[in-house]
């Protein structure tokens, strides 16, 4: 039987079946760091953080591997974050439901900084318990707007990690934060079937 993989992104989505400088972001008058937008990358690597076997950094947008940090895991998946080239950041995801299905999602720092991260990772469109969701948000953007409770996680290192199955998510909706700096964030779900909810 064949399974149906698929992954749905903002940013440039990258899947892939398993065993098959720092640029600142301009604020306004201040810029900020990728370890300011991105506290988890700030932190040494730990043995934990690497990849684990068979995860392809290269095929999933060229990320590097010395720049892997983990944020965690659900019963969803598990999750990543890294650094692709000079100017991109990338957020990995590896189902749970199959370990051999991994998919990204990489974006410039200054798309990071307007749009966050967000991906969607499922065996099909059909069973979201299948699936995987999650969205990065920029440290300066906090989660609250989103009003999850207790379907929101996050990590120690990476509190704007939210992150579960597409079923307990689904309430999210599209929200605009304006900074002080006078540019905005544009919060913006996507939906298991692809595009925005």
């Amino acid at each position: 039987m064949n399974k149906v993989k698929i992954a749905y992104a903002t940013g440039v989505a990258a899947v892939i079946a398993l065993g098959t400088a720092v640029p600142a972001v301009a604020a306004s008058a201040n810029a900020m760091s990728v370890e300011d937008l991105i506290p988890a990358l700030a932190a040494p690597q730990h043995e934990s953080d690497r990849a684990p076997g068979g995860l392809d950094l290269v095929a999933l947008g060229g990320i590097d591997e010395d720049s892997l940090r983990s944020l965690g895991g659900d019963e969803a998946g598990e999750y990543w974050v890294g650094r692709a080239g000079g100017a991109e950041v990338c957020l990995v995801t590896r189902l749970a439901a199959d370990p051999e299905l991994a998919a990204s999602t990489c974006t410039p720092i200054t798309e990071f900084y307007r749009k966050g991260l967000a991906l969607v990772a499922a065996l099909g469109a059909e069973d979201p318990t299948l699936a995987a969701e999650a969205y990065l948000l920029p440290s300066d953007i906090g989660a609250e707007p989103l009003d999850l409770g207790l379907a929101s996680r996050s990590t120690d290192t990476e509190p704007n990690l939210i992150s579960g199955r597409p079923d307990h998510l689904e309430t999210l909706e599209a929200f605009e934060v304006h900074r002080a700096d006078g540019s905005s964030f544009h919060f913006a779900p996507i939906s298991l079937t692809g595009g925005q909810r």
